[in-house]
């Protein structure tokens, strides 16, 4: 996005200053314990949760194919969709993929919008996240994700890598192989899982309203001091 932003009002020659969105403390979690997948049935399965409106670029449907695969391998997965539809033709299609794979709705759940104040609830419930976007600024979801404490299987289109760095289970959004191959690397390897989950709990501590709203303000006084000096 600097880049495109750069170039497109010629601000090649200017100072530039880039300040992150903060995050709710509401979508702050613990990283949990990860366990082998022998330890999930059909009773209990691991539950994976993809928060994201429904558009084009979204590939919910490759998602949950991608889940359908993977059960019909024997891995007790579900999957949780939440957001609501902003582009109609994404949402035909997603109906359509979840009528086909899962038409009694057993294991892939579309809840569909959301209020804001609740989403942290799904989180708690979730064993893991996919994030499967392939075009976004600053990716607010995926900041939340790894502050759940939760392991993030992503699309490995930027800027998902350049947030969640080498801590990630990358996957090509538009092949359903590589979106179940990357969930299934995750099931079996619980350690890797963990210790990702921890280095993203880490990291996502530097994104903080405080943070942006300080940054914020002493960008706007550089400005004014650039223009005005330090008259009062």
């Amino acid at each position: 996005a600097k880049k495109y932003v750069s170039n497109k009002l010629n601000l090649k020659n200017k100072e530039i200053s880039i300040i992150h969105h903060g995050i709710s403390p509401r979508f702050q979690g613990k990283v949990r314990k990860q366990f082998s997948i022998d330890n999930y049935s059909e009773t209990n399965p691991f539950k994976l949760l993809y928060v994201s409106t429904v558009h084009v670029y979204k590939h919910q449907w490759n998602v949950v194919e991608a889940v359908a695969r993977l059960r019909q391998k024997g891995y007790p997965v579900e999957l949780d969709l939440v957001g609501g539809v902003i582009f109609e033709p994404a949402g035909k299609k997603l109906e359509k993929i979840i009528q086909k794979t899962d038409p009694q709705h057993k294991s892939i759940h579309y809840h569909g919008h959301i209020p804001y104040d609740k989403i942290d609830e799904f989180y708690k419930k979730a064993d893991g996240i996919v994030y499967a976007s392939t075009c976004e600024n600053m990716p607010n979801i995926l900041i939340e994700s790894m502050a759940s404490g939760l392991p993030i299987v992503c699309s490995n289109k930027q800027p998902m890598p350049e947030f969640l760095k080498g801590n990630g289970f990358y996957f090509d959004a538009k092949n359903v192989d590589s979106i179940s191959n990357a969930i299934e690397e995750m099931f079996l390897n619980p350690e890797k899982r963990e210790s990702m989950a921890k280095r993203n709990f880490e990291e996502v501590k530097k994104y903080s309203w405080e943070i942006t709203a300080n940054e914020t303000f002493s960008f706007l006084e550089e400005i004014y001091t650039s223009y005005y000096g330090n008259k009062e």
